[in-house]
């Protein structure tokens, strides 16, 4: 079992397409509408750094989360769960086999899963015709739009730098990455820019600005990139 709780494998750009094409076709399956957030989402839009599991929202199942992860099991052999490695924890880790599901050794090479719901983590809920699709290995792969993803990217920056753990408060030095490199894509493109996504939330979009502003603080050479997306007052 301490085999198959480890992370299992070093993964690849390839691994990280392969899993999330699995993932929405599998959710496909069961009539369920999702897209990519967190570090896959951010690897579409322009980051460098290969994440270590993937985030996959799903938009319209009415499910807990401990439910879907179910129905994705039983939907492709691929999927597994392990009890989580705290044992007051209840719930499981959903994770995809890399190596196919005929291969009896799971724990050679998988990517974790992380299935959410909107409202788990603040993230926002999106419509079907607001999401945005892009080809992953010859797949359309829905993605949650930019800005969306670039505020959660933010969120997780705040909480990961007042952690009272020293693991998620060294964090916050990989998200600074992830963030100017964010940044670095969207003013190279007009169509990032948050009065594009009038889906969102205007307290999600108020909160993010706090946190922007809470950004530049300490990242003053960041403002002209927050004020060309419209994150910051000019």
């Amino acid at each position: 079992m301490d085999l198959l709780l480890a992370r299992y494998g070093t993964l690849t750009k390839a691994d990280i397409e392969t899993v999330a094409r699995e993932t929405v076709a599998s959710l496909n399956s069961c009539g369920f509408l999702s897209c990519l957030v967190g570090g896959a989402a951010c690897m579409t839009y322009g980051i460098t750094r290969i994440p270590k599991d993937i985030d996959i929202v799903v938009l319209n199942s009415g499910l807990t989360t401990e439910e879907i992860k179910n129905r994705l099991v039983s939907t492709n052999p691929s999927f597994f769960l392990v009890p989580s490695r705290n044992p007051r924890n209840t719930y499981k880790v959903l994770w995809y086999n890399l190596r196919g599901a005929s291969s009896y050794l799971r724990a050679e090479h998988a990517c974790k899963v992380d299935v959410l719901i909107p409202g788990i983590m603040n993230i926002p809920s999106v419509r079907q015709q607001d999401v945005v699709h892009t080809s992953m290995q010859g797949s359309s792969v829905p993605i949650m739009p930019f800005i969306a993803v670039l505020l959660l990217k933010l969120q997780g920056w705040a909480d990961h730098r007042v952690s009272y753990r020293t693991d998620l408060r060294d964090k916050q030095h990989v998200d600074v990455a992830d963030i100017y490199q964010l940044l670095r894509a969207a003013v190279q493109n007009n169509e990032m820019h948050v009065r594009n996504e009038s889906w969102l939330p205007r307290s999600f979009v108020a909160v993010g600005k706090m946190r922007v502003a809470d950004f530049i603080r300490t990242h003053a050479d960041s403002a002209i990139y927050w004020r060309q997306i419209g994150l910051a007052n000019p």
